[in-house]
């Protein structure tokens, strides 16, 4: 990634300023850039030859690292991450504008969800710096994304051409233009309007959407974005969805999954995982580490080291043996990942099970061996 040149920092102030909703404002205290003309966009026919090259490089994703395997992003295309409010969706989006900005790319925020003081907050945490924060311009949207305030917006991009642009969220924005995300004609009028101005730029978009469906193992139909098929059908990149598979607070770190609902470049199957999310948490929250990374093994993507550590504990503190049934109660994470981390100490030898105690033909397990997830080299992350 070639480092995008900007000017010396305005008199930043120590603290990080609460700008109105007159557009974005770099988080290092620069003066925001004033409203500017839209970029102009050429429409008609072309002929190919003009763009014809027998060396054409295929087309892979290119943003956003995915150690030991393809990155997440296709570069100047329009990507989705949909998945239940709360998991982490933004998180992900967070991590990813710091590694571009630390990477000496442009970032453009574009939030209708939180407010500028907490995001700084968590890119902080996320090991943003000040002067990578010189990267990343904010804007706290309150009203609807038309008229000037979208001519504002391209006129911005335009001008900076942001390695990456996000979107949080989907719902809200459509809501502030009095769109409903349901129907797919009104959707197709959203992208039509906002995200084909950024594709049309050659600009990388990110759009954050909440899903209407439970979660479950396939992807491809078990969860999708709320409301309208067409926003999965308008992505000229990518469409993932985000799976939590153990849950991560101030004082716990967890892990998720990536799985594509579709891949326009051909790269990745409907339904596969994409990658792992490790979300290493420490200091009360003040100090996050994100590291995708390829799956170890088959399409649930490999051992849940950390769940597997949580189990262990659990039974190391139990009084005898325990159903795995009372085990994905007790022990924080989804049921299913519980259980999978259960059935994969007892593959490694650190559970068995206890027949004389079977009830059912369910036996409970029992500890062999502790299970210490902080020495697993399932899969090495740079924390």
């Amino acid at each position: 990634m070639t480092p995008v040149d900007l000017p010396s920092v305005i008199d930043p102030t120590p603290d990080v300023p609460l700008p109105d909703d007159d557009g974005p404002v770099f988080l290092d205290g620069r003066d925001p850039v004033p409203d500017l003309a839209a970029a102009e966009v050429s429409e008609g026919p072309v002929w190919l030859a003009s763009v014809w090259d027998e060396d054409m490089p295929e087309v892979v994703p290119t943003v956003g690292n995915i150690i030991g395997g393809q990155p997440l992003l296709y570069a100047g295309e329009s990507h989705v991450v949909a998945g239940p409010g709360g998991s982490g969706k933004s998180m992900l989006a967070q991590h990813l504008a710091c590694e571009v900005a630390s990477d000496g790319g442009v970032v453009l925020l574009l939030d209708y969800e939180s407010n500028i003081r907490s995001v700084a907050l968590r890119l902080k945490a996320l090991g943003l710096t000040k002067e990578q924060a010189g990267r990343v311009a904010y804007w706290r949207l309150t009203g609807a994304l038309s008229g000037g305030k979208l001519e504002q917006l391209v006129g911005f991009a335009s001008k900076w051409r942001p390695t990456l642009t996000v979107l949080d969220s989907v719902a809200r924005a459509m809501a502030a233009l009095g769109l409903s995300e349901m129907a797919n004609d009104e959707y197709t009028k959203f992208h039509t309007s906002v995200l084909e101005r950024f594709e049309a730029s050659e600009l990388t978009f990110l759009a954050i959407d909440h899903t209407g469906h439970a979660e479950g193992e396939n992807g491809s139909r078990a969860m999708r974005g709320r409301g309208a098929s067409a926003k999965t059908d308008a992505v000229s990149g990518a469409y993932y969805t985000f799976h939590v598979k153990e849950p991560w607070t101030r004082s716990q770190s967890g892990s998720a999954q990536l799985r594509a609902r579709k891949d326009r470049g051909g790269h990745r199957a409907v339904g596969a995982v994409v990658c792992d999310v490790t979300v290493r948490v420490e200091d009360d929250g003040g100090n996050i580490r994100i590291a995708l990374s390829e799956p170890a093994e088959g399409a649930d993507g490999g051992r849940p080291t950390i769940l597997m550590g949580r189990v262990s504990k659990f039974l190391e503190d139990a009084d005898g043996p325990q159903y795995r049934s009372t085990i994905e109660k007790q022990v924080s994470g989804r049921a299913q990942y519980v259980r999978q981390a259960v059935n994969q100490l007892a593959k490694e030898g650190y559970v068995r099970e206890v027949r004389e105690k079977a009830r059912g033909g369910s036996a409970p397990v029992e500890l062999v061996k502790m299970f210490d997830s902080s020495s697993s080299e399932d899969v090495t992350v740079p924390f």
